[in-house]
């Protein structure tokens, strides 16, 4: 009897294990928040949440503002999550906020938050990689509103007015397709996310990866705290 359990639990021992741990997750995400109160700090509840991939109870559940940003960020809230690193000035909060600012659309700002990390770790690779996708972003926004302006200015023209030689009707046919380029980086969500991408490719990775340094290097601290005599 004994010899039949052990062997059918070496044959299950990996559907078990995976039975077990979703039980562990649902009884974790069932938890009143009061009881966790009791057992877990703010801090590491939010990094529970985080290692469950829910970024938003995460960033409910921290105190720490940084981790506060990284979940918000990780959730796609980076108007907020901009407003968390903006306490910090070392150069991987400057770089999320820039990111932030550059993932909410804020191009303008994303510039100047890159550029002034630039100025503050020169030797920095970031600010050199994003600061053209931010020039680029700004002025595809810019011929944008203008060829909008020129469009709206020449429907308010009476017929016959228009350009005066056929060298300027062939300017204005590469207007219109620089337009259409505008367009599509702009309102194509698509391409839009392909350039923005090039400033943090992954972001959850990014996070996770930064997590478990975090992690790491706590547990390193509490562990060299422990050997002090």
């Amino acid at each position: 009897m004994v010899r039949s359990m052990s062997k059918y639990l070496a044959s299950h021992k990996r559907r078990l294990f995976v039975v077990l741990a979703l039980a562990i997750i649902v009884w974790v995400i069932a938890l009143p928040s009061a009881f966790l109160n009791l057992w877990l700090t703010p801090d590491q509840q939010g990094r529970m949440w985080f290692q469950l991939g829910d970024y938003e109870r995460a960033s409910r559940a921290f105190e720490d503002p940084r981790w506060k940003g990284y979940s918000l960020y990780a959730a796609e809230d980076f108007e907020t999550a901009a407003q968390y690193f903006s306490q910090y000035q070392d150069a991987d909060s400057l770089l999320a906020r820039a990111n932030a600012l550059a993932h909410s659309g804020g191009y303008f700002s994303a510039l100047e938050a890159y550029e002034e990390m630039a100025k503050r770790y020169p030797d920095h690779p970031a600010p050199a990689v994003n600061i053209p996708i931010m020039q680029a972003m700004i002025q595809a926004t810019t011929d944008m509103a203008e060829t909008r302006q020129k469009d709206s200015d020449d429907s308010g023209k009476k017929p016959g007015e228009g350009s005066e030689s056929s060298d300027g009707s062939g300017q204005d046919g590469a207007g219109e397709q620089e337009q259409y380029s505008a367009e599509q980086l702009l309102q194509d969500p698509g391409l839009t996310e392909m350039w923005l991408r090039q400033i943090q490719r992954d972001p959850s990775e990014f996070l996770t990866t930064k997590f478990y340094l975090q992690i790491a290097e706590s547990e390193k601290a509490e562990k060299n705290k422990k050997q002090e005599p």
